[in-house]
């Protein structure tokens, strides 16, 4: 854990336990990799990365009932969201099969003064819906159960004010495509509402946004040249960290029949690499057919970045007998900036 008055916090999409989630593709096998096995390997890495925050993707209730239990013995304190949309019907096997976010919490560290769980779809607004949509991009969108769960903590510190900060997890659609049933375009608007749902439980409170990580599965570029597609999918990150994008940027909406206007975050952030290194990983997920950087903290003005966990400039293809997904942890210590 890192000092009294940092923290440390981890993002790591951890690949969900079931078939639906191992690309057919990949020479690694789920069969070949049983849930305990895979459980202990997380457990050791996470207990090796000692922080302070952990948020983590892909987990499904079965897995968070496993993983939550060993890390509850180490001090943790776990919350989990399913990613499950209130009018679906409720099938028990979801448990094992439906995937959600998880924030893990070191109790020594913070207080959870209170979590949210909110579907980024809620957030969407009226007269977007009723903007001239070609494809019915907007109920795609409002079909998807692709959500952010923000949780508000205290630090504890001796003989000083209560600090608190907003550490949310997310995690956004994978679509790569143009193709209309899997519209590349639906990505920044989601991440926009978001940003939102954080907003909206920020002003909701009186808290300031400055103070906000953000940690996640984004699924969107940070520059050109890892896409899977024709376009760089880079429109997610630029909304984060510049708070605008433009009709004209393929990306948008509008460039694909649904005619919203400019996507406009309510504030903008800052991704914790960049501001250390300047630059962001070469990867953090690396497979048999896929290497990109996709995984992000990114923190608001209030928060100083201490370090960032270094990670390989090569591995072999994931998951394997060492690692138990396809994704790499992130992580970073942090500060609360005193004069904020």
């Amino acid at each position: 854990m890192a000092g009294s008055s940092g923290f440390k916090v981890v993002s790591y999409n951890i690949l969900g336990h079931h078939s639906w989630y191992w690309d057919d593709s990949w020479p690694a096998k789920m069969a070949d990799f049983p849930w305990v096995q895979r459980l202990q390997v997380l457990e050791h890495e996470l207990s090796a990365l000692d922080a302070d925050v952990v948020c983590c993707q892909e987990v499904t209730q079965d897995m968070f009932a496993s993983l939550n239990a060993r890390l509850a013995a180490r001090g943790y304190i776990g919350l989990h969201a399913l990613r499950h949309l209130p009018e679906w019907t409720y099938d028990e096997r979801w448990e094992s099969s439906q995937l959600g976010i998880a924030i893990f919490v070191w109790h020594s560290k913070f207080e959870v003064v209170e979590a949210s769980h909110r579907f980024a779809r809620d957030l969407l607004q009226e007269d977007e819906r009723q903007r001239p949509d070609t494809h019915n991009l907007s109920m795609r969108l409002l079909a998807r159960p692709d959500s952010v769960m923000i949780c508000r903590l205290r630090l504890k510190q001796r003989g000083s004010p209560p600090k608190d900060l907003l550490i949310a997890c997310a995690h956004a659609v994978w679509w790569y495509t143009d193709d209309p049933q899997y519209p590349i375009s639906c990505k920044p608007v989601q991440i926009m509402l978001m940003l939102r749902a954080i907003d909206d439980f920020a002003r909701s409170r009186g808290l300031d946004t400055r103070r906000v990580v953000l940690c996640g599965d984004f699924n969107t570029l940070s520059c050109s040249g890892s896409s899977s597609s024709k376009y760089d999918d880079v429109a997610g990150y630029e909304l984060l960290t510049t708070g605008l994008l433009a009709t004209g940027h393929p990306e948008h909406p509008a460039q694909h029949g649904w005619a919203l206007f400019d996507l406009k975050a309510p504030f903008c952030m800052q991704s914790a690499y960049v501001v250390k290194l300047g630059r962001e990983p070469s990867f953090t997920s690396r497979t048999s057919t896929f290497t990109a950087t996709m995984d992000y903290i990114f923190v608001g003005d209030a928060i100083e970045v201490v370090d960032v966990l270094p990670l390989p400039e090569e591995c072999p293809p994931c998951p394997n007998k060492d690692h138990p997904s396809d994704h790499l942890p992130i992580g970073a210590n942090l500060r609360m900036k005193p004069w904020v």
